[in-house]
């Protein structure tokens, strides 16, 4: 075989060479066609990526087209899956704030890692992509405020929606995220020095004053946004009624002490009567009021369960009992009892049935109709089987049905050790055939005897009707 020149072998090098680099090109430029058909987000999620484009900004992932630095590219059916679930997916670009959240009181969309339930995850109009602005986005967790804002009297910034003027978004360390605590949150827009705050408040010095005592932070009935009670010389702006007048530099200078400023309008009678309140008794009506408004009916310091238990603890216990009576229940402790003093034991503001009927009236209307009325009833006196707080038995009776009944009715427990006994009364089933306060029908019976009898002895025992007809004719009881 004849070997080939040196030229020959380097002119067919040069042609491999410039062959390969041709077929490298084609193949580069192949690729790149093929890449350029991939799809992206956008193709199939118009109508989305046009809805984002028209909010004022968007985040950046969205705006840089970077849609899978938070979905996955495949997910499943009909629902994109994020890279990372919940807040975990905001620390990603957002690390700080993993930090800033660990402290201090927390809101709780926070707390549970819901960033979405405020901003929007996407793009917005408003300021820090906040998916609603104003009262609109915090009324939408705090329903129970929608009432209270209905008030004729909104505070400026909540009537503006600016509740982050008072509140944090995130975490505070104070509580309900305020920004400051007492005081000096409200100095923040009010200055005690300026002309129009003192001529509101007469000219008093109020430094020393808490102004959540006298004013709801967020809207109230009440003109000044005032509490829910007010006590009427404030709400008539007659403060020199208990103060020295400003114009004689004593600040705030009582012009008598407690009790008898309080007794120049209230009755010092009322407070003196056979049984008193010992705070009433002691004249420390402070114990129990505020002096110049409270969120609180009658100007009390708490709610008047929560009040009433401060000093009477023990009956905490006593009312967590099964059954407890609606008041006592619903903390309307007054209902009952007469706060201050009273001719009645345990300061009851009316006697035995007086007090139950307030409130029963149906049953005292029924019962005065009634042929037959238990003895307790007539002689008005609930309290024998009825418990007026609490019991672990129903109806609130001081003990369990059968032993309710003989306590009173000891020589019917006797015949227990007969030999035949009724099923019902040896079960202790009293009520089954017995009302317990008033019927139309002899022996307080739920029905006539014979219906009675009736509603248990069915179908065969009806047969035998000659000895039913004689029900209750040979009674031993």
């Amino acid at each position: 075989m004849k070997k080939l020149s040196l030229t020959c072998q380097r002119t067919i090098l040069v042609g491999l060479i410039l062959v390969s680099l041709i077929w490298l090109i084609q193949g580069c430029a192949l690729t790149s066609s093929k890449k350029s058909k991939l799809k992206t987000c956008s193709i199939c999620h118009k109508a989305e990526v046009q809805k984002f484009q028209q909010q004022g900004s968007q985040h950046a992932s969205v705006a840089d087209g970077k849609c899978r630095e938070c979905h996955l590219s495949h997910g499943v059916a009909n629902k994109l899956t994020l890279v990372k679930e919940k807040a975990e997916l905001c620390y990603t670009c957002h690390p700080q704030k993993r930090v800033e959240f660990q402290s201090g009181r927390v809101h709780y969309p926070v707390e549970n890692g819901d960033c979405t339930q405020c901003h929007d995850p996407h793009a917005s109009s408003n300021e820090s992509f906040l998916s609603r602005t104003g009262q609109a986005l915090c009324l939408s967790c705090h329903t129970e405020m929608e009432e209270l804002f209905a008030n004729p009297n909104v505070h400026a910034p909540a009537k503006a929606g600016n509740c982050d003027a008072c509140h944090e978004s995130h975490t505070s360390e104070l509580p309900d995220l305020l920004k400051a605590s007492g005081n000096d949150l409200c100095t923040n827009c009010h200055d005690y020095q300026e002309i129009q705050f003192q001529a509101s408040h007469q000219q008093y010095a109020v430094e020393g004053s808490l102004c959540l005592e006298c004013h709801n932070p967020h809207a109230s009935r009440e003109k000044g946004l005032f509490r829910k009670s007010v006590h009427m010389p404030v709400a008539d702006g007659k403060c020199s009624s208990c103060h020295e007048p400003s114009s004689t530099g004593k600040i705030v200078a009582l012009m008598a002490e407690e009790p008898q400023l309080c007794y120049k309008c209230h009755d010092e009678e009322e407070f003196q009567k056979k049984y008193s309140h010992s705070p009433a008794r002691r004249g420390e009506c402070l114990s129990c009021h505020q002096v110049h408004a409270s969120k609180h009916g009658t100007l009390l310091t708490e709610s008047s369960k929560t009040l009433c238990l401060q000093c009477h603890q023990d009956d905490a216990v006593e009312f967590k009992k099964r059954y407890v009576h609606s008041p006592v229940r619903e903390g309307e402790c007054i209902g009952c009892h007469n706060p201050h003093s009273t001719d009645n034991k345990s300061l009851l503001a009316k006697l035995d049935a007086d007090l139950c009927f307030s409130c029963h009236e149906s049953e005292a209307q029924k019962y005065s109709q009634s042929a037959t009325i238990h003895a307790p009833v007539m002689v008005g006196q609930c309290l024998i089987c009825h418990d007026p707080h609490a019991s672990n038995a129903k109806g609130n009776v001081v003990a369990a049905e059968s032993k309710l009944c003989y306590m009173c009715h000891s020589e019917v427990e006797e015949q227990l050790s007969k030999k035949d006994v009724h099923q019902p009364f040896s079960a202790g089933n009293c009520m089954y055939c017995h009302e317990s306060h008033a019927t139309a029908q002899e022996y307080l019976l739920v029905d006539t005897e014979k219906k009675v009898c009736y509603s248990c002895h069915t179908g065969e025992a009806r047969k035998l009707d000659r000895p039913f007809a004689l029900c209750g004719k040979s009674r031993s009881i």
